[in-house]
């Protein structure tokens, strides 16, 4: 016996409601598939996730067996952005197949935009004139979850989508199936700095560094006692990070062995910021 669920978002009433259509059009050998895919006038991104009973006796794993769903979760996560005005690809549908009490297959439908790329491969193309502004802007959609107590928990480049244009890029949050605004913001707002700045020094210079987290304090209004402190949690967390995936199985992951490993750097100070100009958002392409 098996039972689907589905969720659409404002706007997308429209869309099968059971999304046979879309489920069969996979046909997968394996865990997951991800595909474009157009239905009426729309093109959508579609991910979906087979789960293996097999791969679910041993944490983290297990509780997913009995139905929770990553792909509904991160199906609430972009929709709340996207109400709160935040840069993030626009939810169009989620749906999770059962059989019996536990889940079988998750999927989450977003609509397709053109000319975005990975910000990770962006920033080894540009300019470091370039790199200061597209950090910049990563800061400052940063500082705009964070004012909103949503934490993203998976706050790297790869995870953030640029549409260049001859002016401000435009940034697009993605892969928000682990954020929300129930964790601790005392101490996963430095989480997320910790993330992006993990890749400092190797996709982008020192100075996008600062430009990142100078427009982050900017913008958050962090007087200098807060954010001094967060700085320093922040490197801490950068530190956890390049130690877990430098000397775990992490570090055998494909998306690491295809990037330089992340490298030891100074930890950002306050001064270093206070010395660090703010790049014009509107600056020249590299």
């Amino acid at each position: 016996m098996s039972a689907k669920q589905v969720w659409r978002a404002d706007g997308f009433s429209w869309l099968p409601g059971e999304f046979d259509e879309l489920l069969a059009a996979f046909g997968i050998d394996g865990e997951v598939a991800n595909v474009f895919t157009t239905v009426g006038d729309t093109r959508f991104y579609v991910k979906l996730r087979r789960i293996r009973r097999s791969t679910c006796y041993t944490r983290p794993q297990r509780w997913r067996w009995v139905g929770f769903s990553y792909r509904k979760q991160e199906f609430d996560n972009l929709c709340f952005l996207c109400d709160a005005g935040v840069p993030a690809l626009q939810p169009a549908a989620a749906a999770v197949t059962y059989r019996g009490v536990f889940l079988h297959q998750e999927l989450l439908a977003t609509v397709a935009l053109e000319g975005l790329r990975d910000l990770r491969e962006v920033l080894g193309e540009v300019s470091e004139e370039r790199a200061n502004v597209l950090c910049a802007r990563a800061g400052a959609t940063l500082a705009q979850m964070h004012d909103l107590g949503f934490v993203h928990r998976d706050f790297f480049p790869r995870n953030l989508l640029v549409r260049e244009t001859a002016g401000a890029p435009e940034l697009f949050v993605l892969d928000c199936r682990k954020g929300g605004t129930n964790w601790a913001p005392r101490r996963n707002f430095a989480y997320d700095l910790g993330c992006f700045d993990m890749w400092s020094g190797v996709l982008f210079p020192v100075s996008a560094r600062h430009s990142f987290f100078a427009t982050y304090v900017r913008d958050r209004g962090l007087r200098e006692r807060e954010g001094r402190a967060l700085l320093a949690k922040a490197a801490k967390r950068r530190q956890a990070l390049v130690r877990h995936r430098t000397h775990t199985k992490r570090s055998v992951h494909k998306q690491f062995q295809q990037w330089a490993p992340a490298v030891s750097l100074p930890p950002v100070s306050w001064d270093d910021l206070a010395a660090a100009p703010l790049p014009d958002p509107s600056g020249s392409h590299g």
